[in-house]
């Protein structure tokens, strides 16, 4: 996919909750955490038609999330026990270089 190609943008919202992992050791209460994380993901745009988020997009967004917490809790091993979508926003359609804001050599509307 070139750099011209315009696709829908979302942000996905979720909640995710973990534990440490200690080997041999059942977690207690208060040792469950939890974390605000968002990532984003794009939908090609099909001539026009309403875009559709699948389970693949779903999928995608859930790993993203995930690794971002682990990179969050670098050095400590986790346990992810849930991981709850609480919103999807539309950001818009676009092409990579203007979700990113990269001005492209002709065009003078990019700030």
């Amino acid at each position: 996919m070139d750099n011209t190609t315009k696709q829908h943008y979302y942000m996905a919202c979720a909640y995710l909750t973990f534990v440490p992992v200690t080997a041999g050791k059942t977690p207690t209460v208060d040792e469950i955490n939890k974390a605000h994380l968002n990532s984003v993901f794009c939908v090609l745009d099909d001539d026009g038609k309403p875009p559709c988020i699948t389970a693949k997009h779903l999928t995608k967004a859930q790993e993203s999330l995930q690794l971002q917490l682990h990179a969050k809790t670098e050095g400590t091993e986790i346990d992810v026990l849930d991981l709850t979508f609480t919103g999807f926003f539309y950001l818009g359609l676009m092409t990579p270089a203007e979700f990113l804001n990269t001005p492209c050599a002709n065009d003078s509307t990019v700030q």
